[in-house]
């Protein structure tokens, strides 16, 4: 039978700089796509709010029209 072989502290210190890197980039990422859906967000809201505003003046055009 053969004894498994503990890691040496310099792998251990290896792989975990690496998952820290690996982590960090990570965080770096879902950061970027959090902006970029923030960014999303504020055009739709600005789209919507233009969008409401074209149907408010259609409709009051609308109502104008129908009074004469």
């Amino acid at each position: 039978m053969c004894a498994a072989i503990p890691p040496t502290l310099s792998s251990l210190a290896s792989v975990s700089t690496h998952l820290a890197q690996q982590l960090q980039q990570v965080r770096s990422e879902i950061e970027e796509m959090q902006i970029d859906m923030e960014k999303d967000y504020e055009e739709l809201v600005a789209k919507q709010s233009e969008i409401e505003n074209i149907l408010q003046e259609q409709q009051e055009h609308q109502e104008i029209q129908e009074r004469q």
